[in-house]
């Protein structure tokens, strides 16, 4: 089931089949209260696993941030590892989710306590992240890559060989607002859509009346939202730029990958960059979605 992504409460009607096929499946652990729990008990022992491999093999690591709003409008904080977990060196890196930490306060103090403490928790000790914690991914903003205070600041003070990076999802999101402050039409128009934005996503009754509307025209009803922000990036050629940064990347994580190598990948991706520009005004995204159709 999670290995599906699958709710939990596919477990009862799992276990109603294999019933049916005449397996003997007990009285209990049926439902997906259960199944929950099973799950979370598998994923704390394997999360152990992983993490005790990486202390006792002196393996490095790089713990990526991502700062969210969870459903209660708490603000929390996402912590990702990511680390080789082969002695022998000869597989790539794994990245997988450690924990999720709710935050009293958006201050960097704060983030770096609690990140500290999620860390120690985790079996990563101070002595173990001095020598082996080489790099944290986060977001822009200003509290996590502040030069004063900024959570990157306030580690790199207690670890001097910590790399801060940059997330470069978030530095693309970053150069799109760019251009559109620079270009007075795009402007303008972001402006009206995003009043339109505020407008229907404000008030159910005004979408159910725009449903009405393209209803009774016999049109298809699209969903208003936002332009010009991270969904908007995701698409189209921008979602293109991604694809190709991701195999770029993947290609220079590997372990086979020496620098005459890596600098000819560099160089050719830097081509392909620039045809793409070239050729997305010539139509070339508009005569690739028609032979797609």
């Amino acid at each position: 089931i999670v290995k599906k992504t699958r709710p939990f409460t596919d477990l009862p009607f799992d276990i109603q089949l294999q019933k049916l096929n005449g397996l003997d499946m007990g009285r209990i652990l049926h439902s997906d209260h259960a199944c929950a729990d099973i799950a979370s008990h598998i994923e704390i022992e394997m999360k152990a696993k992983v993490t005790n491999c990486i202390v006792k093999n002196n393996f490095k690591i790089a713990v990526l941030l991502y700062e969210a709003t969870s459903v209660s409008k708490k603000t929390c904080l996402v912590v990702c590892i990511r680390a080789s977990t082969d002695v022998k060196n000869e597989t790539d890196p794994i990245t997988f989710y450690l924990d999720l930490l709710e935050l009293e306060n958006t201050k960097s103090e704060t983030i770096v306590v609690q990140l500290l403490s999620c860390l120690n928790k985790h079996k990563f000790s101070h002595e173990y992240l001095i020598q082996y914690f080489i790099c944290l991914a986060c977001d822009g903003a200003s509290n996590m890559i502040g030069r004063k205070a900024g959570v990157g600041k306030l580690l790199t003070d207690k670890y001097p060989d910590l790399l801060v990076w940059h997330c470069s999802n978030h530095r693309l999101e970053l150069a799109v607002d760019d251009v559109v402050n620079d270009v007075a039409g795009i402007n303008h128009f972001k402006i009206f859509f995003d009043t339109l934005y505020a407008l229907y996503s404000s008030s159910p009754k005004i979408q159910y009346g725009l449903k009405s509307c393209a209803k009774e025209l016999d049109l298809q009803f699209l969903s208003i939202c936002r332009i010009l922000n991270t969904r908007w990036v995701a698409s189209s050629l921008p979602y293109d730029t991604l694809t190709e940064l991701s195999d770029l990347s993947l290609e220079l994580q590997k372990r086979c990958t020496k620098l005459p190598d890596a600098h000819n990948l560099i160089r050719r991706q830097i081509l392909i960059f620039e045809s793409m520009s070239e050729k997305c005004n010539d139509g070339f995204y508009k005569e690739a979605e028609n032979s797609e159709s």
